[in-house]
């Protein structure tokens, strides 16, 4: 009898869940009114999140982008930007590096998100702001350090805008799309850099080379060349680690007015999360002697261009194919000040 009474109940047990599955079926597939509404709201739901999802691809897309254009810029919103002027260090200040990526970055994401492939991925999509985007700098702390670990990431934000989904059932989202572009070590090449700069680290070398070289048979000019690349490949090994590259042509000597004389004057903007208008990058002007009130170059100055690649990781650019971040900036360096002689020569 116990194993009648427990089939039985077995039995109803089965039933009872059965019936309740095909309740819910019934519910699932046979909706009228109210219920109609529930699942336009949903599917509504369910694309505004996939757009609020792509915009961030495009927000981390841009960041990304903005970190090739602006590396190779040196780090500023100018096509070129002299880190060592008139003897004295001039890299950028963390100000001018954000400003630089803040201007670029916005300028790639209205490009995307107000173009023809956004509108025909999200046709009922409607999108306004994101026009301005903020970066992130993780800190001295964390990029300061030989050691690149803790700075291999960092942050953007578009901070104002709204997504509306347009239809029967109208959603919408107002507010900041955040993200974390990474892995990439832009800032960590820029503070890295900066710090050496600062230093006279790169006049430094080439002095200990000049010296440990001067009473050796050859011209000064080889000499002094051959001081740039020992100069350089030991900037590299302080400042960086052996997955960055580094090369420092010199571009022009010798009295070549037309490369040498140049304006170093940096006036940096505002962002426009603080108040400032996105600009068009502004081109270095030439100074020729006789420039009045502006500093410039000696004719004995020689221009080094330093060109740093980082191949530890690969960051896409806005076609979105995938490249190793660059570091590129200008040196303006005295030749006279080392071209040393043998006191008993």
């Amino acid at each position: 009898m116990r194993g009648i009474d427990i089939s039985v109940v077995g039995l109803a047990v089965f039933l009872g869940v059965g019936a309740m599955v095909g309740y819910m079926i019934f519910q699932t597939t046979v909706r009228t009114g109210p219920d109609v509404a529930k699942v336009a709201v949903g599917e509504t739901f369910q694309n505004l999140e996939t757009a609020k999802r792509d915009v961030q691809s495009v927000l981390l897309l841009s960041e990304q982008a903005a970190f090739h254009t602006v590396g190779v810029q040196g780090d500023s919103y100018e096509a070129e930007r002299y880190w060592f002027a008139n003897g004295q260090p001039i890299p950028p200040e963390i100000d001018e590096v954000l400003y630089a990526l803040s201007n670029v970055s916005s300028k790639n994401m209205q490009a995307y998100i107000t173009g023809e492939k956004f509108a025909e991925v999200f046709p009922d999509a409607a999108i306004a702001g994101y026009a301005c985007l903020k970066s992130v700098y993780p800190g001295d702390d964390k990029c300061g350090e030989q050691d690149s670990s803790q700075c291999e990431t960092s942050g953007v934000s578009a901070i104002d805008g709204r997504i509306q989904m347009r239809g029967e059932t109208p959603l919408s989202y107002q507010g900041p799309i955040t993200g974390e572009p990474g892995p990439q070590r832009f800032f960590w090449l820029w503070k890295r850099g900066a710090d050496k700069v600062r230093e006279h680290y790169f006049q430094q070398m080439i002095t200990q080379h000049q010296r440990a070289n001067c009473r050796n048979p050859g011209p000064a000019d080889e000499k002094f060349e051959a001081a740039i690349i020992f100069a350089c490949e030991e900037f590299r090994k302080a400042a960086y680690d052996d997955f960055v590259d580094i090369d420092c042509p010199i571009q022009c000597r010798d009295g070549d007015t037309s490369c040498v004389n140049q304006d170093v004057t940096v006036n940096v903007p505002k962002t426009c999360y603080e108040g400032g208008q996105s600009q068009s990058a502004p081109q270095a002007n030439a100074c020729v002697n006789g420039c009045e009130g502006l500093s410039f170059q000696g004719v004995r100055d020689v221009k080094i261009k330093v060109k740093i690649t980082d191949r530890k990781f690969n960051v896409p650019a806005m076609d979105a194919n995938l490249a190793p971040l660059k570091l590129e900036f200008a040196m303006f360096l005295d030749y006279g000040q080392f071209n040393h002689v043998p006191i008993d020569s």
